[in-house]
């Protein structure tokens, strides 16, 4: 029975480990949706792990001193087990409280607020352990490898499992709450093998199952009257599909509304897809070869597919599938979709293109390795001489954001004609800059968008080596993540 009872003990805390490292990145999962998917959200998960696991380490090896019992082992790893799935089933509302604090601390008041306590819990059971097995065993330092091995190879799995399977597979509320449980159930099994009173153990036993099937407590936004028609995890982001009142369909991707057509298919009135489609239609033959980056819901190519030849390069696979379900999207047999990295894709190929359109989004930023210079550089070898780079950013260009006129300037930097349009440059808009080798390419600007001056000066070159986009990207990725919850309410910020 003894050898039982260090086995599970052992078995505890590699799967605990486990646990606290799915609850890490998990949580990135549930804040993401809410706060975008920023440096600020892993930041802040990473300083609340590290955090709690320094005060569970000091606060166990007190304890521990104190009562060196596997009943009070058990009893604590079970407080933590309740308060993990306490906190997921209030997420929402927890969430809403934490939006005062703003894009770069709200995900720190937030990370703190749903996994501080039960992390901090979590991580008592090294020290505990080690002074248990001290008791019985003089060699303190082969204790202390093993327990601190255990865990670490626990936590390595863990990270594996939750990133490669099950994220991208199921709830992320339902990931943290069964791992949350499956630490209590090896709990409640050690309590029983330490013989505890059996009402005890029945009571927890009650209580596990009480709060197992109690539903989440969700927050309901009665301005908005949006419904959420499908929502799924992709390996990427947190994916939903909304319907207006008026019978628009939209896609969200972590939090953020990325494109919206009419209930009949048609595309809105998205005056920067109805610019691109202008000049392409007055500018292109229709022997154009072209290539866009990033799809999105398929706006750009719903009003592109039936006259031009296009490549389309789109990292995730479901936002494929979702276009094709909910958004009509329909392709001519000369189209091809590559599921793949737009860089890797284009350091891959050989193809030159004719015009290059970049508008690449996940939620309410960017992926910042394709705003370098190196980057473009990339982007450039593959167009042909006198093909056009049309990169879509969504900032402002009125001198109050340094975001946007520092890669205008990086593109500056590779291509020597550079012209840069705006519908609204007084305000947060989808800025078209027109890139080209070729010196004589200077479209008429008549309808939308017109030319714009943009005072760079002051402004960065980005490379691979310095890329400050993460925080140049912070007050446009909450005036964009602002906009999405005025339109759309706080419901659908939410991870299920």
């Amino acid at each position: 029975m003894d050898k039982f009872k260090t086995f599970l003990l052992y078995l505890t805390i590699f799967v605990t480990g486990g646990v606290v490292l799915i609850i890490e990145i998990g949580g990135t999962r549930l804040l993401a949706p809410f706060y975008g998917s920023t440096i600020f959200v892993w930041s802040s998960l990473i300083t609340v792990t590290l955090g709690s696991l320094s005060l569970g380490y000091f606060i166990g090896g007190k304890i521990a001193d104190r009562y060196p019992s596997a009943k009070v082992l058990y009893s604590i790893l079970i407080l933590g087990g309740f308060l993990t799935i306490l906190f997921i089933k209030l997420n929402q509302s927890l969430l809403v409280f934490t939006d005062q604090f703003g894009l770069r601390f709200g995900p720190l008041v937030g990370a703190f607020v749903l996994f501080s306590l039960p992390l901090s819990i979590f991580s008592t059971m090294g020290p505990f352990l080690i002074r248990l097995r001290s008791m019985k065993i003089e060699k303190t330092g082969s204790v202390s490898g093993y327990v601190y091995g255990i865990s670490t190879v626990g936590s390595l799995l863990g990270a594996l499992l939750v990133g490669f399977y099950l994220i991208p597979n199921f709830s992320i509320v339902n990931i943290l709450t069964v791992s949350a449980g499956l630490v209590i159930s090896l709990s409640v099994i050690g309590l029983f093998l330490e013989k505890i009173d059996i009402r005890i153990a029945g009571s927890v036993i009650l209580i596990l199952l009480a709060c197992l099937v109690l539903p989440s407590v969700s927050y309901k936004d009665k301005e908005h009257q949006i419904k959420i028609i499908h929502q799924e995890p992709s390996f990427y982001a947190d994916l939903k599909i909304l319907e207006t009142p008026g019978g628009s369909i939209c896609l969200v991707m972590d939090g953020a509304i990325q494109t919206c057509i009419y209930g009949d298919g048609s595309v809105p009135e998205a005056k920067y897809v109805r610019e691109i489609n202008r000049r392409l239609t007055e500018s292109f033959p229709e022997d154009t070869s072209i290539l866009l980056m990033g799809l999105g819901g398929g706006g750009l190519v719903k009003v592109l597919a039936d006259d031009y030849e296009i490549d389309i390069v789109e990292l995730d696979s479901d936002i494929v599938k979702l276009a094709k379900e909910f958004f009509k999207l329909e392709l001519t047999s000369d189209d091809n979709i590559f599921i793949d990295d737009a860089r890797t894709y284009l350091k891959n190929s050989d193809k030159k293109y004719d015009l290059i359109i970049s508008d690449l989004y996940l939620g309410n930023t960017m992926p910042i390795y394709m705003y370098t210079q190196e980057a473009f550089e990339l982007v450039k070898s593959r167009l042909t001489d006198r093909g056009v780079f049309i990169n879509n950013v969504v900032g402002r260009i009125d001198g109050t954001d340094e975001m946007a006129p520092s890669i205008i300037k990086t593109l500056a930097s590779v291509f020597p004609n550079v012209i840069i349009t705006s519908n609204d440059p007084d305000k947060l808009d989808n800025i078209l800059v027109h890139t080209s080798l070729d010196m004589n390419y200077h479209p008429e600007f008549k309808a939308y968008y017109r030319e714009c001056d943009v005072d760079y000066s002051q402004a960065e070159v980005i490379t691979d080596l310095k890329n400050p986009l993460d925080l140049l990207l912070a007050k446009s990725s909450g005036e964009f993540l602002a906009i999405s919850k005025e339109l759309a309410g706080y419901e659908s910020l939410f991870s299920n």
